[in-house]
């Protein structure tokens, strides 16, 4: 799934069942809103858009976020369903396939597994990676209130940290930049470089976050600023990567 989303909800799943067994609804609501609020808001429904808006529309990248979108609609309808009642009865008939008449008769959705296997991402590696992005969101933060930029796609970070972070940090490569959302992310050891703002995560584990304006060009499509804008005469505004997205089967995704 992208960005671990099937996977926080299978989490977040286990807690709020536990919960609607204990009749315990007003904890229920507590969940559904600090689960909207953070991990759906900012995540979820966050990271797949650049999938979603640049990717062919048969590529696997493009579809793996339709389909984790489809699995996040079909089991937060029945949660929300002895609370929000008539929203969900409106989200059920709005939902694509065929089905039974109301959300109210049904039982609860369950995603299909997340990846395993030497390319998946640990539970341990996503709470790394949420962290640290936390972190970073806060440094870019600080140069939008300076004026340094706009959005976070103005912005290139390089990230120095060890242990565990550098682990999940390394383990994104060059997909880190879109789960930060900015044009450029790297990831190196605490003693290669130096400056950069000292940040101590929830964990107790430190990252130095060097945050700066990028000063390449935007790409026109994508709106990320990379190096290679222009780079193909016959997509003048265009990156590398839209260059493969709409001339190609596409580029290649694993986890964000």
């Amino acid at each position: 799934s992208v960005g671990g989303a099937l996977g926080q909800a299978s989490h977040r799943r286990r807690e709020i069942l536990a919960d609607c067994l204990s009749a315990e609804f007003l904890l229920v609501s507590q969940k559904l809103h600090n689960y909207g609020a953070s991990d759906l808001g900012g995540l979820s429904l966050g990271l797949p858009k650049d999938r979603l808006y640049t990717m062919p529309a048969c590529s696997v990248g493009r579809r793996s976020a339709q389909t984790t979108l489809y699995h996040l609609a079909e089991t937060i309808v029945r949660w929300i369903s002895p609370i929000l009642s008539f929203s969900a009865d409106e989200v059920w008939n709005l939902l694509p396939g065929d089905r039974p008449r109301s959300v109210f008769s049904e039982t609860w959705h369950w995603p299909p597994p997340a990846m395993t296997g030497e390319e998946s991402l640990s539970p341990a590696h996503w709470l790394s990676l949420r962290m640290a992005r936390a972190a970073v969101n806060k440094a870019l933060e600080a140069l939008r209130a300076t004026g340094d930029i706009g959005g976070s796609l103005d912005a290139e970070v390089a990230l120095y940290a060890d242990g565990p972070v550098l682990e999940a940090l390394k383990a994104l490569g060059d997909e880190l930049r879109f789960w930060l959302i900015t044009s450029e992310a790297t990831a190196e050891s605490l003693s290669a470089g130096e400056g950069g703002i000292q940040a101590s995560l929830e964990d107790g584990q430190s990252l130095r976050i060097l945050a700066r304006r990028s000063e390449n060009r935007k790409c026109a499509r994508c709106w990320h600023r990379r190096a290679d804008v222009g780079r193909d005469e016959s997509h003048p505004e265009l990156c590398g990567r839209c260059v493969i997205n709409i001339t190609d089967v596409g580029e290649i995704r694993q986890h964000v």
